[in-house]
């Protein structure tokens, strides 16, 4: 027995046995105690690294006046490997992230030249300092670009850029010429549409939806990619014909919904519309969306911001005056969850600060699954400066609700930078950007910055 029991490797004498379990005992809790180390040094760390800190500041030099306004609109690929960032009056500028130092760098500069010219000749999409480049998309991929001049001509354009090839650092425009569009009715575009006004390409490239909303009802012109060019495929507005619908327009990444708004329907209040395509390729309108209780509620519809395959939407309303705070500014969460057919709220967002005059919610970003949802609010003050402008970052717990994690203000911030003006965020949620329009470079004011945040 007993050379059976040391064929089989186990220990015939008692004392050995008891001492070789105290080993075995001790070492079991060595190995527990060390693990429960490594785990709490490994929550510390991701603790340590969930705010967001600055990364890179952009900004640009060749600002020959005042109301240049760099950053006064800006997109993100879905990887965050390029970003487009729009000044007011003249340019788009397209960076790239270096694969050496992570950090954006200038690839291209579309403007006057390339885009449209208007009768003065140089200037991109304006006719007076107040007008210009309003909205820009970026497809998935960062290489195609749409860019709304609401006001340039009478009644506004859209052009499309691309790149020449995924090696080249140049840009090539799609049309001879900007895109326009008709009434539905057949009748040519009216004085002053805003065609233009907002602009969303679908991540694939396929679709292009442009809305126009300063038509009698507003109207959204939906376009698709026939070779290298967009030809107008259908026109939308909503059932209940209201005024200023397109305001904002956003495609899920997997672009099977469109959401559309109109901020100025109901005396201001505002609303949003669902469109989806289902299996066909007809689009149709699934949900009128309207805010939980109007009373206080104005603007919503304002921004908006849909996740990958379009179950959480999120709506912006930043002139809302509840909570006995004017024009504070709010935020809601809507979810179509499991096989439900249409978007309930989630949750209604606000800064944990909120005070009169921030406009919370004028911009808002979602990362792909809406795990992080960045809110700007470029009216906010901070410590002694006013109009600074801010960016509140909130995180989803555990799959449910949104909770408010952070309020990034740059430490260069002044008076008047109104920060946080237009926002982005790369898909996985981890590359953020924001403009503070009106920050002065040089001296020279209303310039504009746009600041990375990792």
């Amino acid at each position: 027995m007993k050379q059976a029991l040391m064929r089989e490797g186990f220990p015939t004498n008692p004392t050995t046995t008891t001492a070789t379990r105290t080993q075995f005992h001790f070492m079991s809790r060595c190995v527990v105690f060390l693990l429960s180390l490594t785990f709490t040094a490994m929550v510390l760390m991701k603790e340590a690294k969930a705010d967001f800190m600055e990364n890179q500041i952009l900004s640009t030099t060749d600002n020959d006046n005042s109301f240049n306004r760099y950053g006064s609109s800006l997109a993100m690929s879905n990887d965050g490997s390029y970003l487009a960032v729009s000044k007011h009056l003249s340019s788009v500028y397209i960076y790239y992230k270096s694969s050496s130092t992570s950090n954006y760098v200038h690839q291209h500069t579309i403007s006057g030249k390339d885009f449209v010219t208007n009768p003065w000749g140089t200037i991109v999409g304006y006719q007076t300092p107040f007008n210009g480049i309003q909205s820009i998309s970026l497809s998935g991929e960062g290489t195609t670009i749409a860019i709304g001049a609401p006001r340039y001509g009478t009644r506004g354009c859209v052009s499309v850029f691309s790149k020449r090839d995924p090696g080249a650092s140049d840009w090539y425009s799609r049309q001879a010429d900007c895109l326009t569009a008709s009434y539905s009715s057949g009748t040519a575009q009216q004085y002053n549409d805003h065609f233009g006004y907002s602009v969303a390409l679908s991540s694939d490239t396929s679709l292009l939806a442009v809305g126009a909303p300063n038509t009698d009802k507003g109207y959204v012109y939906l376009f698709s990619k026939l070779g290298s060019s967009y030809s107008l495929m259908t026109t939308l507005t909503s059932t209940d014909a209201e005024y200023q619908f397109g305001t904002s327009v956003k495609f899920s990444v997997d672009a099977s919904v469109l959401v559309i708004g109109a901020k100025f329907k109901n005396n201001g209040q505002g609303a949003v519309y669902v469109f989806s395509k289902g299996n066909s390729t007809v689009w149709t309108q699934q949900q009128k969306i309207l805010p939980p209780e109007l009373k206080g509620v104005y603007r919503f519809g304002s921004s908006l911001a849909v996740s990958k395959g379009g179950s959480t939407i999120v709506v912006g309303s930043c002139e809302d005056s509840l909570n006995a705070t004017d024009v504070a500014g709010s935020v809601y969460v809507f979810q179509k969850l499991g096989q439900a057919k249409e978007y309930t709220l989630s949750q209604r967002l606000w800064a944990n600060d909120s005070v009169t005059g921030d406009r919370f919610g004028c911009s808002v970003a979602m990362s792909a699954e809406s795990e992080v949802i960045i809110v700007g609010a470029h009216t906010r003050s901070h410590l002694d400066r006013t109009l600074t402008g801010a960016v509140y970052v909130f995180k989803q717990v555990e799959g449910r609700s949104w909770v408010q994690e952070q309020r990034i203000v740059p430490d260069s911030s002044n008076t008047d930078d109104n920060f946080g003006y237009a926002v982005g965020i790369s898909l996985d949620g981890r590359t953020v950007a924001s403009s503070g329009v009106k920050a002065p470079v040089n001296s020279v004011a209303d310039s504009g910055k746009v600041y990375i945040y990792k």
